[in-house]
């Protein structure tokens, strides 16, 4: 006989529901407007490199001027010293130097350079005298090269003051200094350079060797043959 069901007793199995909602899936890839945020980002960081970079190499430009003018300006006043009769000629004939103006290669100066000659007399026939020796040395620093000197220094001007000690008088263009008398002289270089700021005075209209997109730089030094 079969058993009959107890309905007080019916086992009715339990249903559990879940109130939590599913989570959506974790975002995968990047948008739009990142990458162009990271691109923009990227852009200025390179634009920030060239820009050093460029004032990096104007740089070495103007120390590498730098460099050639103290060169020239310690050079002539060796030559000045192993020279002093001829201080004089020195000034003016650096007048003529500025700002480029070499001479033409037929009105050179003499060499005076290479083995002395002496004839049967033991004569120099060879020599250069004093006024002949600076408007080679002169040259020779300023003009004889495409790398040093007027060629290779933007708008380089040179100016020698030669005075004497005693009196203050220009020193004599030609010719030694009086026996016994002392002069005093300054060298001054002048040149352009591209990193520091702009002078508005400069004008090549105004007969300036720099334009107002640079500077102009000096250097000086005083000293006694």
């Amino acid at each position: 006989m079969p058993a009959a069901f107890n309905l007080d007793n019916e086992h009715t199995s339990d249903m559990t529901f879940s109130n939590h909602t599913r989570r959506p899936a974790a975002q995968r890839g990047v948008s739009l407007i990142e990458v162009m945020i990271s691109l923009f980002v990227f852009g200025i960081g390179v634009l920030c490199f060239a820009a050093l970079q460029s004032r990096a190499v104007q740089a070495t430009f103007d120390n590498s001027q730098r460099d050639q003018v103290v060169w020239l300006t310690q050079s002539l006043i060796d030559r000045i010293r192993g020279n002093p009769g001829a201080a004089g000629k020195y000034a003016a004939l650096l007048t003529a130097y500025n700002s480029g103006k070499c001479p033409s290669a037929s009105a050179q100066p003499r060499q005076c350079t290479g083995d002395t000659i002496l004839d049967s007399s033991n004569q120099c026939t060879n020599c250069c005298d004093a006024d002949e020796m600076a408007q080679f040395d002169v040259w020779d620093l300023y003009c004889s090269s495409d790398f040093q000197g007027v060629k290779a220094v933007k708008g380089l001007s040179v100016e020698l003051t030669c005075a004497n000690a005693a009196t203050g008088a220009a020193c004599a263009t030609s010719g030694a200094p009086p026996a016994g008398s002392y002069v005093n002289l300054e060298l001054e270089h002048k040149w352009c350079a591209r990193t520091v700021e702009s002078d508005p005075n400069l004008s090549p209209a105004a007969g300036n060797a720099c334009d107002n997109s640079v500077a102009q730089m000096t250097y000086n030094v005083a000293f006694r043959p």
